[in-house]
């Protein structure tokens, strides 16, 4: 073989190899946008809704940019995912896993509401960082580290020096936020008079096991008057979510439905009380209706009951609510609920690989809701039956106004028998 052809092999074999390696790196993440658009197609609820989807996708993966890390990769599927307008539709990258599912977040423990234009800590969870620091609920958070904070949502997993506001005194804290684990339990506190004041921060299913949910719904047993605070709760469980509904329901009535289309007639099926989520989707899986019935409940609660909702009460919790409001045995105060109702199931995304041994999920909606009055959630959200808004005197001196109005409520409707 002559030295021009094995030279012209060896060049070929560079530009192959050259080019093999070039495309790996280049494109090294466009498989996940294929990967993404197979799940979703084969699992969205509503069939009739992926068609512009299905072309936005081609187009997606022709005009994918070269040497696209793999954060720019979700917020690009992300925007992808917009084309099919409903909550619960979203790419979530490894650590945003690990807060969703451990409750794990870098976090300095401080929750804080905008009331009347003022940032004002609401919350010091115990054993946080913030604790440590010394802040106090009722402090008004002016800057970090000089630059001013105007959302509350900017607060928590923040480090810095911090400017505040205290008893009219400005002084300064350092925080250092640090990852850390927040008790989502369920948290009951004996308010005086009669009252008990039940936080249900989350409806994941581990904070719902029969054992844990007796304990609390025995310890409220006594109480006339029950207030559940779901600000801030985003969802979880169908069979969680139940299981503290049947408490309140006491008796076997439909609550809702779970609708799931299908290419092929199924029957119509009931949620079965068991928290596993194999077991809800098996059941999802060989439906076409999936019905809420109120379980046999634990213990039988008839408190005088008012339930406290924000833009933030999201998922279960708003049938949770919404069903307690429409059989009348709650009196709903806040604002206006989420309006983000929907089943949906999660997928690990292999293309995506792993970061820090945690792998990056889909959360699809497989199943749409709707109320035993045929009335769907999504998008519309619960109208409380009283609008609050927080007093700014009341939040600077450490006092939730919310709660506080309810007990004014309930001593004047007393007065008045």
């Amino acid at each position: 073989m002559s030295p021009a052809k094995i030279y012209f092999i060896f060049l070929a074999f560079v530009l192959i190899v050259g080019f093999s390696f070039y495309s790996s790196l280049a494109f090294r993440y466009k498989p996940a946008v294929d990967e993404v658009c197979s799940i979703v197609l084969e699992n969205y609820f509503d069939l009739n809704a992926t068609e512009s989807f299905r072309e936005a996708c081609e187009k997606t993966k022709l005009s994918f940019p070269e040497f696209l890390s793999a954060h720019a990769t979700v917020q690009l599927i992300n925007d992808l995912l917009s084309y099919i307008k409903t909550s619960h539709l979203n790419l979530f990258d490894p650590e945003e896993n690990v807060q969703i599912w451990l409750h794990e977040s870098i976090d300095n423990g401080l929750r804080a509401r905008n009331v009347s234009g003022f940032v004002v800590v609401s919350e010091v969870l115990p054993q946080s960082p913030g604790e440590s620091a010394g802040f106090k609920v009722g402090d008004e958070i002016l800057s970090i580290d000089q630059i001013a904070i105007h959302e509350a949502s900017e607060l928590r997993r923040r480090s810095g020096r911090i400017v505040l506001v205290r008893h009219e005194h400005t002084q300064e804290i350092a925080v250092q936020a640090k990852k850390y684990e927040e008790d989502e339990s369920l948290q009951m506190k004996d308010l005086g008079d009669g009252f008990a004041l039940l936080r249900v921060k989350s409806f994941l299913s581990s904070f719902f096991e029969t054992q844990k949910l007796a304990e609390v719904l025995n310890s409220l047993m006594p109480y006339p008057n029950v207030i559940i605070d779901l600000r801030g709760n985003i969802g979880g469980s169908f069979p969680g979510m139940m299981r503290l509904l049947s408490a309140f329901s006491c008796e076997p009535e439909l609550v809702g439905s779970l609708l799931i289309s299908k290419k092929h007639q199924l029957p119509e099926v009931e949620l079965k009380d068991e928290l596993d989520v194999e077991s809800q989707l098996a059941q999802i899986q060989s439906a076409q209706k999936l019905n809420l019935r109120s379980f046999k409940p634990l213990v039988c609660l008839r408190p005088h009951l008012w339930i406290l909702v924000d833009h933030q009460t999201a998922s279960v919790s708003e049938i949770f609510v919404d069903h307690l409001k429409q059989t009348k045995r709650a009196q709903v105060l806040g604002q206006l609920t989420a309006g983000e109702v929907v089943m949906a199931q999660w997928f690990s995304i292999a293309s995506l690989g792993q970061s820090g041994g945690a792998s990056y999920s889909l959360s699809v909606p497989i199943a749409d809701y709707e109320n035993f009055r045929y009335q769907k959630l999504e998008e519309a959200g619960v109208r409380p039956d009283i609008f609050l808004d927080y007093d700014l005197e009341s939040a600077l001196t450490g006092r939730d106004s919310w709660i506080d109005e309810i007990l004014k409520m309930r001593h004047k409707q007393l007065r008045t028998k």
